[in-house]
C-alpha cells in the first residue's frame, strides 16, 4: 500500500508505518507509555514523509523502519528532543522538541541557524491516538487526515519556507516572498486586513514597522498633508479617526439608520486592540 499518512483510514495505514507501530506495541510496558510512544512516532513519521531526515549520533538516517529506535521520550520529564535535516540542506539542523502536558503534547520546532522563530503547536494525544489497545493497528488512530493537514500548515510549510528563503530559493508561501512583493500585496488590502496580517507571524509584524509602507497607505487612502513628523503610522491612524469623526457628525445630521449602523461598526473597530499594532 503505497500512500501517505493523510490517506489512512480505520482499515488501512501505510505499510511501513504499520510495521513500526506493531514493533512499539510488541515491546510495550504500559498503555500510557505505548500511547505516547505511538504519538511521538507519528510526529517523526510526518516529518520524514515531508522530506526531513532524523539525525542519530551525528549521522542522518533515512531508514523509516527504525524511527521508533530514535525515540528519546523521557518519562521523568515527559519531553524528547530530535534533530532533523531537510533533504538537500544538510548544513541547517532543525530541532524538534516535544513536551508532554497531561493529555496533550506541545510540539516546538527551531531552526537556530536561520532565524529565532519557534514554530509551535499543541496537540491532544487522545484525539489522534485514540485506542492504543484496539483490535487492529489502523483502529488505534483517529482523524489522521486532520492531523497531517494541521501539522503541515503549522509546522512543515513554515519551516520549509524559512529554510528556502534563507538559502535564496523562492517558495509557495508568504514566507518565501521578497519583502518588496509583500509590501505590494499589503498595499492592495483594506486597512483592517493590513492590521490583521501583523498578528500572523513575527516577520510580517516587523514588516508592518516599515515607514515607507505606511506612507504609501496614507497617500492611497488620504490627501497629502504637511507635517513635521515622519511617523506615518501615527499620521495614518490620526487621519483615519478624524475621517470617521467627520462621518459621525454627518450621521447626526442625516440620522439614517444605515449611517448609524455604519458608525456603530466604526466604533467597535476603533476599539479593536489590533490597532495597537500601528500605535
Amino acid at each position: 500500500m503505497n500512500f501517505r499518512l493523510e490517506d489512512s483510514t480505520c482499515q488501512k495505514l501505510p505499510l511501513k508505518f504499520e510495521e513500526i507501530i506493531k514493533g512499539i506495541i510488541t515491546k510495550s510496558q504500559s498503555p500510557e507509555l505505548t500511547q505516547k510512544e505511538i504519538f511521538l512516532t507519528l510526529i517523526i513519521y510526518m516529518f520524514i514523509e515531508n522530506g526531513f531526515v532524523p539525525v542519530v549520533q551525528d549521522t542522518s538516517t533515512s531508514d523509516v523502519l527504525n524511527i521508533h529506535q530514535i525515540s528519546t521520550w523521557t518519562l521523568s520529564t515527559g519531553a524528547c528532543e530530535i534533530t532533523f535535516i531537510l533533504t538537500g540542506f544538510n548544513d541547517i539542523p532543525v530541532k524538534l522538541l516535544m513536551c508532554s502536558l497531561a493529555t496533550t503534547v506541545l510540539v516546538n520546532v527551531f531552526i537556530n541557524d536561520v532565524n529565532s522563530e519557534v514554530y509551535s503547536i499543541c496537540l491532544p494525544i487522545n484525539e489522534y491516538v485514540a485506542s492504543p489497545e484496539a483490535a487492529t493497528i489502523p483502529m488505534i488512530f483517529g482523524d489522521l487526515r486532520k492531523l497531517t493537514y494541521i501539522f503541515k500548515n503549522k509546522i512543515v510549510s513554515p519551516v520549509k519556507s524559512s529554510i528556502l528563503c534563507y538559502c535564496g530559493y523562492s517558495s509557495a508561501s508568504l514566507f518565501g516572498l521578497p519583502e518588496e512583493v509583500l509590501l505590494n500585496i499589503l498595499l492592495t488590502l483594506p486597512i483592517n486586513d493590513v492590521i490583521n496580517v501583523a498578528i500572523t507571524c513575527k516577520r510580517l509584524a516587523l514588516l508592518l514597522e516599515n515607514s515607507r509602507l505606511w506612507h504609501k497607505l496614507f497617500l492611497r487612502d488620504f490627501t497629502e498633508v504637511v507635517s513635521d513628523t515622519n511617523d506615518w503610522k501615527k499620521l495614518y491612524k490620526d487621519a483615519y479617526i478624524a475621517q470617521k469623526e467627520e462621518r459621525r457628525r454627518s450621521c447626526r445630521l442625516t440620522g439614517t439608520l444605515h449611517d448609524l449602523m455604519d458608525f456603530s461598526d466604526f466604533v467597535s473597530y476603533i476599539d479593536n486592540p489590533l490597532w495597537d499594532v500601528i500605535t
